[in-house]
């Protein structure tokens, strides 16, 4: 006689494999921890942003720009700000940035008013920005700047740039990044570089997507070398 085997049953209940950040997040982040947080964690990197408050601050203008994606589309965000400089390594201030996006929306103009001519995306914010130059050779700098940003977000009438809105809402924005500058002519610098655009808190009206990886050009004007040295002049 032959004698069934009896088959365990298994009462494990199944757990859903956890979700993973996408391959371009997970490796920016693995790029700027690798170079960020060794620096971070030195004495001497503390003590260089301390000496650096010891000296005179000069007023820096910049213009930025930052070509990153909403919702898998190329988008550019332009940006101006002013702010202080200390010593060669250390700049702070603050700045003004808006969403220049030319492709279709998730909306079309009938989705929200029939009176509409078409839908237009739009995102704008003011920042508060730091940054620390950790590399510096000749004409060469490299830097890690830091900014956050709170606005407002939302679709607007394309053919108006005033009222109605539809979906707006705020938000809050964390843009990490590495940056390489080159000087000339004493007072002015080109740089590019690549980030990560991290939504803090979305605006959930809109379905867009506007956390994703970014590179950008900018440039730098020394208007406080400039000044000081026609002071020194006078």
């Amino acid at each position: 006689m032959f004698r069934s085997k009896q088959v365990k049953k298994n009462t494990r209940k199944y757990q859903p494999p956890k979700k993973r950040p996408p391959l371009s997040g997970r490796f920016f982040y693995l790029l700027f921890f690798l170079f960020a947080f060794p620096q971070a964690s030195s004495a001497q990197l503390l003590d260089s942003i301390a000496a650096s408050f010891k000296h005179k601050p000069r007023p820096v203008v910049k213009l930025d720009t930052r070509n990153s994606f909403v919702t898998n589309f190329p988008a550019q965000v332009r940006g101006i700000k002013a702010g202080v400089k200390y010593g060669k390594n250390v700049r702070l201030g603050v700045g003004y940035c808006w969403l220049d996006y030319k492709k279709p929306t998730l909306l079309s103009a009938t989705d929200i008013d029939t009176n509409w001519s078409g839908v237009k995306l739009y995102q704008h914010y003011g920042v508060v920005f730091f940054e620390y130059v950790f590399y510096r050779k000749n004409h060469w700098t490299a830097t890690i700047p830091v900014q956050l940003g709170v606005g407002v977000s939302g679709y607007k009438d394309n053919a108006k740039t005033t009222l109605p809105h539809h979906g707006r809402g705020g938000l809050v924005t964390y843009e990490p990044a590495m940056i390489a500058d080159y000087t000339f002519l004493k007072y002015f610098s080109v740089g590019a570089g690549v980030g990560y655009r991290l939504m803090l808190i979305p605006n959930r009206k809109i379905g867009e997507r506007f956390t994703a990886p970014a590179y950008f050009l900018r440039f730098n004007f020394d208007i406080g070398r400039l000044a000081e040295e026609i002071m020194n002049v006078k």
